[in-house]
């Protein structure tokens, strides 16, 4: 993907977010999942939104809840950040490597592992409640086996001299 293109999905992405929020702000429901459920009919910021989602064919087809799912490669073919969202979230993934010592730079973006221990911390949440169960308990297993082969990946990685880089 050449410059032009990424900076057009930057802007989508940017498009998106804004039109997320200008929703939260709105008073529908509809299959773009947010405002109140009781509304007859859509509101202008919805209809635009819902435009926005058609013609960027934006529905995951994997899960009806996510709306957007955007992964993005630099000239390259490696992966350069992108943006996921649904209804009650937006995540907007981390654009390039970190880089090294002195070079190193700050996160512009989430990473996988910060996903998945969000998810571990609200499931964690929910067994210290009536709602405690042994399938919250088994999903909590599966997300730390998820963290640990990330992290070991990592750790593989940095014995390498290779974390924070596009080395392989």
């Amino acid at each position: 993907m050449n410059a032009p293109e990424t900076l057009g999905r930057f802007i989508n992405a940017t498009r998106v977010i804004d039109l997320l929020n200008k929703a939260k702000q709105g008073d529908c429901w509809c299959g773009v999942g947010i405002g109140i459920p009781y509304m007859g009919s859509h509101t202008p910021q919805c209809k635009e939104i819902q435009a926005f989602l058609k013609e960027h064919k934006a529905k995951s087809m994997s899960d009806p809840r996510i709306q957007i799912q955007e992964h993005w490669t630099d000239e390259n073919g490696r992966p350069a950040g992108g943006v996921t969202s649904g209804q009650g979230f937006t995540i907007s993934w981390q654009n390039g490597p970190l880089g090294r010592g002195d070079e190193r730079k700050e996160p512009n973006g989430a990473f996988v592992e910060d996903i998945l221990v969000a998810a571990a911390r609200r499931i964690e949440f929910y067994q210290a409640t009536e709602f405690a169960c042994e399938e919250n308990k088994e999903a909590l297993e599966h997300i730390g086996h998820a963290l640990f082969a990330l992290r070991s990946r990592t750790a593989n990685r940095e014995k390498r001299d290779v974390e924070g880089t596009y080395e392989t």
